[in-house]
């Protein structure tokens, strides 16, 4: 099993953006000094550079040690992804998010394929934010297949779980079969 930490601001082992974003490297001096990588754990963002990743590079950029994506004073017409190039196999995936702006729906697709001459991508996605008027932080959403969410979090839990316009934690393990999304 490959262990990977990543940290995001906004977001989508490909990573979907739908709205503003970014994800730290443990360089960035924007990390806070009391994340440390966990043995086992590397990392998969070098903090400086997109070397690793392929996406839109219009909507995807460096700042500040994080890939950003979107734009604060524009709205992305369509769902964009930004995605590892390494293929993965069995992993656990360690990150924190924070939402930005308007729009407040982002995810971290995972055991996906991008969809020839598509911008879109199929797979599963650990949703954060908000979708159809309900948080959605942590449920499973099953992304251009089914289109629906196939595992979600109770609306209570959730109150005492996010911090809006904060850092928040995020798990994903995948093994076998086996899917478990965490807090």
């Amino acid at each position: 099993m490959k262990k990977l930490t990543l940290l995001a601001t906004l977001a989508t082992v490909c990573i979907p953006f739908t709205a503003p974003s970014a994800i730290h490297a443990q360089e960035s001096s924007r990390v806070p000094a009391s994340i440390k990588l966990e043995e086992g754990f590397e990392w998969l963002f070098d903090g400086k550079s997109l070397s690793g990743w392929e996406g839109n590079q219009d909507w995807f950029r460096i700042e500040e040690g994080a890939i950003v994506a979107g734009a604060l004073d524009k709205k992305i017409p369509h769902n964009e992804f930004l995605c590892t190039k390494e293929k993965f196999g069995d992993f656990e995936l360690k990150l924190e998010v924070k939402l930005r702006g308007e729009g407040d729906n982002a995810g971290v697709q995972f055991r996906t394929v991008r969809i020839p001459n598509n911008t879109e991508v199929s797979g599963y996605q650990c949703d954060v934010g908000r979708a159809w008027n309900r948080n959605v932080w942590g449920c499973l959403y099953d992304e251009s297949r089914r289109n629906k969410m196939l595992a979600e979090v109770s609306d209570d839990k959730l109150k005492n779980w996010v911090k809006p316009n904060d850092w928040n934690e995020l798990s994903i393990k995948a093994i076998g079969n086996r899917i478990e999304l965490g807090l």
